[in-house]
């Protein structure tokens, strides 16, 4: 076997350029703005199509009742699917409109697990998520308390990991949660 000539091209590959020149397209500058373009479009949300930013959160969650919010990065018209985590039960309740949705569900029965699903426009915005509410006459229950909860470095997922691991009935965040800035994007979870 010989080696090639230095220089030689192989018919079916492409010509080399020189480490560091610029690729063909850098030099057509409207096919860098049509790619600039196509990249900002795909990045954005489409037109009709609703975001989740953040959520859903449990609030004022009693025995019999609850509620559920969320964010949107468009208004939309909310509404929630609930039913029994058994399957049973089923109905679709109807919220507002707005960015911010927040839905009462009041009617539960104390001691039960619930699967919910928050909607945008009759869209779901995710998979099901459960909560069960509380029974009254149990004498006990679990919990954990976290504050500080840090940015994600390797101690914080250690104790995250070890959270996963016990089976509590709730958390309670004592806060210090945001970070970098505490602006409202740093709230959401990574």
């Amino acid at each position: 076997m010989t080696a090639p000539h230095q220089g030689a091209e192989d018919a079916a590959s492409p010509p080399r350029r020189a480490i560091g020149a610029p690729h063909e397209a850098l030099r057509r500058p409207w096919l860098c703005g049509l790619a600039v373009s196509l990249v900002t479009l795909l990045a954005a949300p489409s037109a009709g199509a609703t975001t989740l930013t953040r959520g859903p959160y449990l609030q004022l969650l009693t025995p019999r009742s609850v509620t559920i919010v969320w964010n949107t990065y468009t208004r939309a018209a909310c509404s929630l699917a609930i039913r029994l985590a058994d399957g049973t039960g089923g109905s679709v309740i109807q919220g507002g409109t707005d960015t911010v949705c927040a839905i009462a569900v009041d009617g539960l029965t104390s001691g039960t697990s619930y699967a919910y699903t928050p909607r945008a426009d009759d869209v779901p915005l995710g998979d099901e998520s459960l909560f069960r509410t509380d029974d009254p006459n149990r004498s006990r229950y679990t919990f954990l308390v976290l504050g500080d909860s840090g940015s994600g470095g390797h101690d914080q997922l250690s104790v995250r990991d070890a959270m996963l691991k016990t089976p509590v009935d709730f958390l309670i965040h004592t806060g210090d949660m945001i970070y970098e800035d505490g602006l409202p994007e740093d709230f959401n979870p990574e």
